[in-house]
């Protein structure tokens, strides 16, 4: 399943141009399933495994070109994500994280006008549509976030000034419970329960 989600959302979907058709190196000639500024597919997929079958706990790159995930650390970040995304707690017990991240020296490289910085935001909707359908067709469910500390991840990631963190995305089975226990408990206490009930 996450292998068809990394995949239909990240990887080369469609076969090279090639020199068939642009007298210009293939780096920029290969398509994802999604849209791209310029064809420049500006957008890595940075992988936080909590728990999938068959991987272990930690952090990997998503090689879009080899559809392959590389491994570049062990390690369980599920409690330290509490504080990455400021107490939201939507994510708790997801299956994996997908973090996306914008390089601006592929879209610079192109388009070096100050507003090439927007480019990467349009394409990560583009991606993360398609992210959040595949997963729904395979019977999964999906939190996203763009509210989060990207100091942490910047730092975690190495990442340069040209790198930017755009988005997490968080998938599993779910618990079709939308609110916190402790959201769910004041709102009983306060007699809410069956107004509540009845919108949802």
């Amino acid at each position: 399943q996450l292998a068809d989600i990394l995949y239909t959302t990240f990887g080369q979907f469609h076969e090279n141009f090639g020199d068939k058709y642009l007298d210009v190196d293939n780096t920029i000639s290969w398509r994802r399933s999604s849209p791209s500024a310029g064809g420049l597919h500006s957008i890595d997929a940075y992988v936080f495994v909590h728990n999938v079958e068959g991987l272990q706990q930690g952090l990997y790159f998503y090689d879009c070109r080899a559809h392959a995930l590389r491994l570049m650390k062990l390690r369980d970040y599920e409690k330290q994500f509490l504080e990455i995304f400021m107490g939201q707690y939507f994510y708790v017990n997801a299956a994996v994280h997908v973090l996306t991240v914008g390089d601006l020296s592929v879209v610079a490289s192109k388009y070096a006008h100050s507003r090439a910085f927007l480019f990467p935001y349009i394409e990560n909707g583009h991606l993360l549509q398609t992210a959040w359908l595949t997963a729904i067709g395979l019977g999964l469910k999906c939190w996203m976030t763009c509210a989060f500390c990207d100091e942490t991840f910047v730092n975690e990631l190495g990442l340069k000034a040209h790198e930017l963190p755009i988005s997490v995305l968080s998938i599993g089975y779910g618990c079709d419970e939308s609110l916190g226990p402790k959201i769910r408990k004041e709102l009983e206490e306060i007699g809410y329960e069956r107004e509540f009930v009845a919108l949802m």
